[in-house]
C-alpha cells in the first residue's frame, strides 16, 4: 500500500481504519473523498446608482424634518417679497412710460432747436437716457415676469412633493393625539 506523507497521512489514520467495536459497514470506516472546495464568489462590483440612491435618500431623510421646521418662516419671506416684487413691477412700469414720454418729447424738442446749440445736446442726452432707462425698465419688467413664472413652477412642484413630505414627517398635532391616548 502507498503511504502518504505529511497532513494526508493524519487524515488517512483518522477516516480510513478497522474499528472492532463497529458493525457497521463491516468494520470498516470509510469516507469518500472531500469534494474541492468551491471557488470563491466574485467580490460584488461597485455600482454607483446603488451608492448614490443611498447618499441622496439619507440627505433626504436627515433634511425634510429640518425644511419643515424653516417652511412656515420661508413661506412668511415669500409673502413679504412678493408684495416688494408687486411694488417694483408698478415702478418699473411707470418708469418705462415716463421714460418714454420723456423720450418722445426731448427728439421733439431737439427737432425744434437749432443744430449745434448746448439746448439741442441737452435735449438729444435726455433722449438717449430716457432711451436707455425705459429699456431698462422694460427689462426689469421681463425679469419680474420670469420670476413670477419660476416661483409658480416652484409652487406647483411644491404640491407634488407636500404629501410626501406629509408621509415621511407625520404633524405634530398627529404626534400628540397619539401620545394622549
Amino acid at each position: 500500500m502507498y503511504r502518504r506523507s505529511g497532513p494526508w497521512r493524519f487524515i488517512e489514520l483518522f477516516y480510513c481504519y478497522r474499528s472492532s467495536s463497529s458493525d457497521v459497514n463491516g468494520g470498516i470506516w470509510r469516507s469518500k473523498p472531500a469534494p474541492p472546495p468551491a471557488p470563491a464568489p466574485a467580490p460584488p462590483r461597485f455600482s454607483f446608482a446603488v451608492w448614490a440612491r443611498w447618499v441622496l435618500g439619507s440627505i433626504l431623510s436627515l433634511s425634510l424634518p429640518f425644511w419643515k421646521l424653516k417652511r412656515e418662516k420661508l413661506k412668511k419671506i415669500e409673502g413679504e417679497a412678493e408684495m416688494v416684487v408687486e411694488e417694483a413691477e408698478t415702478v418699473a412700469e411707470v418708469v418705462e412710460k415716463v421714460a418714454t414720454a420723456a423720450e418722445k418729447l426731448s427728439a421733439d424738442v431737439a427737432d425744434i432747436l437749432p443744430d449745434h446749440s448746448k439746448l439741442k445736446e441737452a435735449a438729444l442726452f435726455v433722449e438717449r437716457v430716457s432711451k436707455e432707462t425705459a429699456h431698462d425698465a422694460h427689462l426689469t419688467k421681463n425679469f419680474i415676469h420670469k420670476v413670477d413664472e419660476l416661483e409658480q413652477d416652484l409652487s406647483n412642484m411644491e404640491t407634488v412633493i407636500e404629501p410626501l413630505v406629509e408621509k415621511i414627517v407625520p404633524h405634530k398635532s398627529k404626534v400628540t393625539n397619539k401620545s394622549d391616548s
